[in-house]
């Protein structure tokens, strides 16, 4: 098959990631995944998923006027001229706690009722004065001594959720405390799109498996396949291990042929075009459009390829892992975005003052590593590397990453104490 593979360019010239993720979404539908199938996803199952329709409240939360301290559920219109020079005496009737079925009967005019927290409000009284704000009297009576306003104490029926609310729109990344709403309206299961299948494959004659015994001193652990794979997790995907294999096109091709049935494919290694880079090549063969871009203004990443066949999606990873961690961060999340209908989950970021000069990449978007800590009631940035591609070391001692083009470098030097925006993925320090 070398030999039908076509002819490499001899030179390299390279667009910028906002012109390549144009091409990358003119060149297949997405309309296509809009009519996905849904399926319905128990609570403890939703977090993390995306909603698939809009959810609308079933009823009031609470579906009830509540007390929200324990005491004395009153009318507010009979302590309304109550003073401590002239207080007022309300007979104790009865009791009633949190969950316990309410009686039928009106309570009185000079009558009051003992509450507990969370318990339904009986009618006719609209407020709860607390136990501490009372004097317990003989005869079971309690003395009050200054007014009590209407509502004091009370969680309204409906003040959280009004039956029929719009609670959640389509699209929404769910997260524990959205579970905890959609529990609340008595709901069990939520309609959520179904991850979309990414393939993730490993290519190079020079990996071989972690766990195993190399079988020669040039052999290296693969690992880019474990960190694709967990990327494409957190970002709501479902990744699929299509294995490890040499530096052979028959062999790569038959891989990328049979996972065209995926939503999106993920290769890592033979990106460039060198003499076993065959990737950019086969995806060409594969199908039309094929491949769409091959070359992007990004450091580290630039030999970065995008291919689209059958409308599956293609991202040709270079096999430096902090590459190829830039390259899916860049495209890969983008498109599951994309497919999903969400705008993925949250990402943390900050605003921080660089503690040295960076030289960056001229023309390039440069993936700076830092780590972000605090000084001062400040956030500072101090750079681990704006190089270094093979080096996972740089990002695992990293927790931020600042994405530096013209429009914030000064030629191609970032200036000490400029400030930049850093994307999070892990905690910050105190200090350094």
């Amino acid at each position: 098959m070398t030999r039908m593979l076509g002819s490499r360019k001899s030179s390299r010239t390279f667009i910028s990631v906002e012109t390549a993720l144009v091409k990358l979404f003119s060149s297949f539908n997405i309309s296509k995944f809009n009519t996905r199938r849904v399926e319905n996803v128990s609570l403890l199952e939703s977090n993390g998923r995306v909603l698939a329709k809009d959810l609308y409240s079933p009823m009031s939360v609470p579906p009830f006027d509540r007390a929200d301290r324990d005491g004395f559920a009153v009318s507010s219109s009979e302590t309304a001229n109550v003073t401590r020079q002239s207080p007022i005496y309300l007979k104790i009737i009865g009791k009633r706690l949190a969950g316990q079925r309410t009686s039928s009967h009106l309570i009185g005019k000079g009558q009051a009722l003992e509450i507990a927290t969370g318990a339904k409000l009986p009618k006719g009284r609209d407020s709860v004065i607390m136990f501490e704000d009372t004097i317990t009297e003989v005869n079971r009576l309690i003395k009050i001594s200054k007014p009590v306003n209407r509502g004091d104490h009370v969680t309204s029926k409906g003040s959280d959720v009004t039956e029929g609310q719009l609670v959640l729109r389509k699209g929404t990344w769910i997260t524990p405390q959205d579970v905890a709403l959609v529990a609340s309206m008595g709901l069990y299961r939520i309609p959520v799109v179904n991850k979309p299948s990414v393939g993730i494959l490993a290519t190079g004659d020079e990996l071989t498996e972690p766990g195993s015994r190399p079988q020669n001193d040039a052999r290296i652990f693969e690992s880019n396949r474990y960190m694709l794979s967990c990327l494409v997790q957190e970002a709501g995907g479902d990744s699929v291990d299509l294995g490890l294999c040499k530096d052979d096109p028959d062999e790569i091709f038959e891989k990328l042929k049979s996972a065209l049935k995926l939503d999106m494919i993920v290769v890592s290694g033979g990106a460039s075009v060198g003499e076993k880079d065959y990737t950019p090549l086969l995806v060409n063969r594969l199908g039309k459009p094929g491949l769409v871009v091959h070359g992007i203004a990004m450091k580290p990443g630039s030999p970065t390829g995008l291919g689209i066949v059958r409308n599956t999606p293609i991202i040709i990873c270079p096999g430096f892992p902090v590459s190829a961690y830039a390259a899916f961060s860049t495209f890969g999340l983008p498109i599951l975005s994309k497919l999903l209908g969400t705008q993925g989950p949250v990402k943390a970021r900050l605003m921080a003052k660089i503690t040295n000069d960076i030289t960056v990449h001229r023309g390039f978007l440069t993936f700076v590593r830092v780590i972000v800590y605090r000084h001062n009631n400040a956030f500072l940035a101090r750079p681990v590397s704006a190089s270094g591609p093979s080096l996972i070391s740089t990002l695992t001692n990293s927790n931020g990453i600042v994405a530096v083009n013209n429009r914030i470098a000064h030629g191609n030097v970032i200036r000490k104490g400029e400030v930049v925006e850093v994307t999070l993925f892990k905690n910050i320090q105190e200090t350094t």
